[in-house]
C-alpha cells in the first residue's frame, strides 16, 4: 500500500504532536530529569520536529507494502506512543518511546519499509 500525500501530511502532524508530547513530558518532570536525560529527549524532540517538517515532501510516493493498511497502522502507533508520554513514570521508557518514534520517522523518510515495520514493532513492544 502506498501512502498518499494526505497520509504523509497526517503522519507529519502526528510526529509534530509527538514532539509536543515530549516537550510536555519534560515540562511535567523537569525537577526529576537529569540533564543527560533531558538532552536525550530534547534531541529526540528536535529529530521529530525535523521529520515532521520534511515528511510531506519526502514521503510522496512512499510505499510500505509490508504493512497492511499502512497509514492507519502508522497513525495508530504514533498516537499511542505520543499519548503514552503523558503518563510514563520511567525516564528510561520515555527515552525508548521517543527513540522509537525517531526511528520510525527516519525509516519512513528513508523509504525503508523494513525499517518502518521494525520501528512499529519496537514501539508496539515498548507500549505493551
Amino acid at each position: 500500500m502506498a501512502l498518499t500525500a494526505d497520509d504523509a501530511r497526517v503522519i507529519a502532524d502526528q510526529f509534530l504532536e509527538a514532539a509536543q508530547a515530549i516537550d510536555a513530558y519534560l515540562d511535567a518532570n523537569k525537577d526529576t530529569i537529569s540533564q543527560t536525560d533531558n538532552d536525550v529527549l530534547r534531541d529526540a524532540q528536535r529529530n521529530l520536529l525535523r521529520s515532521s517538517a520534511s515528511m510531506t515532501t519526502a514521503a510522496v510516493g512512499l510505499s510500505i507494502d509490508q504493512m497492511a493498511d499502512a497509514a492507519a497502522e502508522l497513525g495508530q502507533v504514533i498516537t499511542e506512543a505520543r499519548e503514552s508520554l503523558a503518563h510514563l513514570e520511567s525516564i528510561g521508557k520515555a527515552i525508548r518511546v521517543a527513540a522509537g518514534l525517531v526511528d520510525l520517522a527516519t525509516a519512513i523518510i528513508a523509504k525503508n519499509p523494513g525499517g518502518a515495520f521494525r520501528a512499529v514493532q519496537v514501539l508496539r513492544d515498548e507500549l505493551a
